[in-house]
């Protein structure tokens, strides 16, 4: 693949991890004060802050993460331009 492709695809996952910050704030702010809070708390933001990336600061892990896919794509071989 060009670098050129690489780097748009990159942006589309920086974009994507934008977008997921995002919706862990809406979905926060959209239960705080509610019955829902504890269980929102408990999996449902954890879950999406796991797939963020390794800075989550939570016990467990998913097996990929936004921010192993952008190091990947980074590393992939470029076609000669």
């Amino acid at each position: 693949m060009k670098r050129v492709e690489l780097n748009k695809k990159i942006e589309a996952l920086e974009d994507a991890k934008e977008q997921l910050q995002e919706v862990i704030e809406l979905i926060e702010d959209a239960v705080k004060g509610t019955t829902l809070a504890s269980r929102a708390e408990a999996y449902i933001i954890p879950s999406l802050k796991m797939c963020l990336g390794q800075g989550h600061g939570y016990l467990g892990s998913q097996p990929c993460d936004i921010d192993e896919m952008i190091k990947d794509m980074d590393d992939e071989e470029v076609e000669n331009e």
